[in-house]
This record gives C-alpha cells, structure tokens and sequence, in this order.
C-alpha cells in the first residue's frame, strides 16, 4: 500500500463521481441517497488510489475507466 496525495484522490473522486452521473442518465444506475453514493465514491476512491501501483504495468486512467463502471453498476443496480 502507498500513500496517495490530495490531488490523486480528489481526481479519483471527480471521475468517479462523473461516470455515477453518466450511468444514472443513461437509467444504467439508480442512486437513492446522493449523500451515500459521495460517500462510497471517497472510500472506494482511497482503497482504490491506495492500492493502485503506480510503477505497475497497468495505466491508472485505463483501470479507474474499467473498474469505475463496473463498480457502480455492481453497487446500485
């Protein structure tokens, strides 16, 4: 596990938060407490962040694209 700064975890959180809005336009997702959905974007945006090795072969950007969505879908059907 690595530390993370401020600004990792904040874009982390942005993206996340912008493809909750895109599923629950699309009807993909329904959110019932917009507080909650803030909430668990934070939390899974630090274990996220955190755990995310940044020397690793994956891209940051391409894993948070893959597994932000499916996250979400997965969390409010």
């Amino acid at each position: 596990m690595r530390d993370y700064t401020e600004n990792e975890l904040c874009e982390t959180v942005f993206y996340l938060a912008r493809y909750a809005e895109c599923l629950e336009i699309d009807k993909a997702i329904t959110v019932p407490d917009e507080r909650e959905l803030f909430h668990m974007l934070l939390d899974w945006a630090r274990e996220f962040t955190r755990t995310f090795e940044l020397d690793g072969e994956k891209d940051y950007m391409t894993e948070l694209e893959s597994q932000g969505p499916k996250w979400l879908t997965t969390t409010f059907p």
